[in-house]
């Protein structure tokens, strides 16, 4: 095989997600019964894997006393208003 002509160089946060995908891909064989781990081995797998790879969390964003966020339109446009400002300038002006 022939060797590189570049030396790829990863930063350390790109090593540690390289890793963690390999970890990641012997859990998905475990799951599928395709190879062995012991339970050590998945424990000590999750924990390197949630340390390198944030979990995606949901995020609820809510108002006052967890009801509905408050929102005021300063003014609403009627439909030929509307048409008018997307024909024209923002402003209302006639174009020149």
């Amino acid at each position: 095989m022939a060797a590189r002509k570049y030396c790829v160089q990863h930063d350390e946060k790109t090593k540690r997600r390289i890793q963690a995908s390999q970890l990641l891909n012997r859990l998905i064989l475990f799951a599928n019964g395709r190879i062995n781990m012991t339970t050590a081995q998945v424990l000590a797998a999750k924990i390197v894997i949630a340390k390198s790879i944030p979990d995606v969390k949901s995020v609820e964003h809510s108002g006052p006393d967890g009801g509905a966020i408050p929102h005021a339109h300063t003014h609403t446009l009627t439909p030929e208003e509307a048409y008018f400002r997307m024909v024209r300038n923002d402003e209302g002006l006639p174009r020149k």
